[in-house]
């Protein structure tokens, strides 16, 4: 079709058939449209006026929220009494196998430790803060790293001037992508469905059977309170208990 043809009504007859199936990729298919199309809007491709594929106003009247339809994603995780095996196979000399060990040394999600820049972390001080527009909580998040988190730093640096991304992939200024993490976790767990975000359920699950401290393992996944007096407490970071909470994972893993 013409970009100047294409109206609510095809944007709508594209996406309702995943809307229900597929709620994930449906939502992130209609970002890209409206994305698309305002793109040919400033570029002269497409007359001034709403856009057919924007949520607010005009989407939201003839497709239910995506949170009514969407079931909760469970992601497949390594259990924690595998996870020092899994770490131990990821020896070879690759920005994936550094990534992947990384990620399991920090709980962080695949999509903060992709973003990060060397310029994110203080080595001296051994903290990477993740900057808010990173996270979903929208708030800036300070991650403590041991000893073999800041090694595999060094690692990746080598020779190389420390600017830009820190885990770069084979596509120039690109991180390494998560399917290739996904499939490398897969192969050096041997499940077939692990996913690299499950990953934070193994750490999660590790402490909890451990009995370490909540607050400290619900701060290290930067979750967010949501509200209430629980939440008037947590003022603090806790950073110092974090680093002492990741020192005796990171033990745990390279044990």
């Amino acid at each position: 079709m013409d970009v100047k043809a294409v109206s609510l009504g095809d944007v709508v007859r594209v996406l309702e058939p995943l809307w229900s199936a597929k709620p994930t990729t449906a939502g992130k298919l209609r970002g890209r449209i409206e994305a698309v199309l305002d793109w040919c809007r400033v570029e002269g491709y497409r007359p001034e006026g709403p856009n057919p594929a924007a949520w607010k106003g005009n989407l939201e009247h003839r497709l239910p929220p995506l949170a009514r339809v969407q079931d909760v994603e469970h992601h497949v995780a390594v259990p924690w009494r595998d996870a020092p095996k899994v770490y131990r196979a990821l020896t070879a000399d690759r920005s994936s196998h550094r990534m992947l060990r990384f990620i399991m040394l920090t709980a962080a999600r695949y999509g903060e430790v992709a973003q990060m820049k060397w310029e994110d972390i203080d080595l001296k001080a051994a903290v990477w803060t993740v900057p808010a527009e990173v996270l979903k909580s929208r708030r800036e998040h300070r991650v403590p790293l041991c000893d073999e988190a800041l090694a595999i730093l060094k690692a990746q640096a080598g020779d190389r001037p420390m600017r830009g991304l820190v885990f770069r992939g084979t596509v120039p200024k690109k991180p390494v992508s998560d399917q290739t993490l996904r499939k490398l976790l897969r192969e050096v767990s041997g499940i077939e469905d692990a996913d690299v975000h499950g990953l934070r359920s193994t750490f999660r699950d590790w402490c909890a059977d451990t009995k370490r401290s909540r607050e400290a393992a619900e701060l290290s996944l930067a979750h967010v309170i949501a509200g209430g007096a629980e939440a008037a407490y947590w003022r603090s970071d806790l950073l110092g208990e974090r680093r002492e909470l990741l020192s005796e994972w990171t033990a745990f893993l390279a044990a």
